[in-house]
């Protein structure tokens, strides 16, 4: 059994992912910057993996939002580089609080104000969150 960390906006954190942890995979589809809404409500984001098959830096850029975010006009909350020809993985123990909802973009470009999508099928990402 996990043992607890912490409560973050009424989620327990824990050291270890189990039962109740919902999966989510987004396939850059080339249009729109994959402006989506993963899930509204508070949530808690526990992992993230994504994988990139360009020879250029990518971006996956996450939003607190009830609804989907406006890629390029939504400030970010946070931001993930995924190197060329390349993956990342991350874990975080305590989570990463969404208090209105996490919502997902995907970009060639770190600045807030970039909105210029990812090449079909070249960027997948894997998110684990409660």
């Amino acid at each position: 059994m996990a043992s607890n960390l912490s409560v973050v906006n009424g989620k327990s954190a824990t050291t270890s992912l189990g039962p109740g942890v919902t999966p989510y995979k987004l396939i850059a589809s080339g249009v729109s910057a994959d402006q989506n809404l993963v899930a509204a409500g508070s949530r808690v984001l526990y992992s993230i993996s994504a994988s990139n098959a360009n020879a250029a830096l990518r971006y996956v850029k996450l939003y607190n939002k009830a609804t989907a975010p406006v890629v390029g006009t939504d400030i970010p909350t946070c931001v993930f580089a995924i190197p060329p020809s390349n993956s990342v993985n991350l874990t975080f123990n305590a989570g990463i609080a969404f208090p209105l909802g996490l919502g997902i973009g995907l970009v060639t470009g770190v600045i807030d104000g970039n909105s210029t999508s990812i090449g079909a099928s070249e960027t997948v990402v894997t998110l684990s969150y409660v």
